[in-house]
């Protein structure tokens, strides 16, 4: 018996803050498909692997905000947020597949790693602000010198 029709296709992975196509507009949709494709045999992306991708981002995003200024889980996600954890989720799909960009100019995305993690510190530290709910009323606005 020959099988017809259209064939099912997956829903895009998304998670609490950030969804598939956000990672696609930071590193384009080809290479998400190729990073998520481990075995390299699909011409589509395998979301269950995204989707591991977003789940581990936003945890680790969440645990570094975690006992500090910001609610957690955060009570919305702006869009400095959404990037940073989009940004994380890319370079999970490309480091677990043992990849690496060495070139003269280095890891472009060990610097991408790099850069996220000094954003969520300057956040974590007062010297950026995310638009969403404080953990405590009484948490200062500005740095403090101690």
């Amino acid at each position: 018996m020959a099988v017809t029709g259209t064939p099912i296709t997956s829903p895009p992975a998304a998670g609490t803050y950030i969804n598939q196509n956000d990672i696609q507009q930071i590193f384009g949709e080809d290479n998400i498909v190729k990073w998520s494709n481990l075995d390299n045999d699909g011409a589509t992306a395998d979301t269950n692997r995204i989707q591991q991708a977003i789940n581990w981002a936003e945890n680790y995003t969440e645990n570094r905000f975690r006992n500090g200024r910001y609610t957690v889980p955060f009570s919305s996600a702006p869009t400095e947020l959404i990037n940073i954890i989009a940004r994380l989720a890319g370079i999970w799909l490309y480091e677990s597949r043992g990849l690496t960009d060495e070139n003269t100019e280095g890891n472009k995305l060990s610097d991408m790693r790099t850069d996220v993690d000094d954003e969520i510190s300057l956040i974590m530290n007062g010297s950026r602000k995310l638009s969403i709910s404080h953990a405590r009323s009484d948490m200062p606005d500005t740095p403090q010198v101690v």
